[in-house]
């Protein structure tokens, strides 16, 4: 990862609770990541997430999983996990 987009990842802040419910059209890996902090910091909490966003709970704990081990990659769209068969 790059210092610029290092420091991209380290600057982020939570939004607001109204940000964080505001319906967006594309998710991206900022938007997820925001939406990730703002659950961990208990700005928002899952139910009301899933119900604004219309998200799984599957796919909300992916993003959670990936953003609490720190793996930003797995948090940009169309990012498939290599899988061991």
């Amino acid at each position: 990862m790059s210092d610029a987009t290092r420091r991209d990842i380290d600057g982020l802040v939570a939004a607001g609770r109204s940000d964080l419910l505001e319906r967006v059209e594309r998710w991206t890996q900022a938007r997820k990541m925001r939406l990730c902090r703002g659950l961990s910091d208990e700005i928002v909490i899952a139910s009301e997430v899933m119900l604004a966003h219309g998200l799984a709970r599957d796919e909300l704990d992916r993003w959670m999983e990936a953003y609490k081990r720190k793996d930003f990659e797995a948090l940009k769209a169309g990012y498939r996990r290599k899988r061991d068969w």
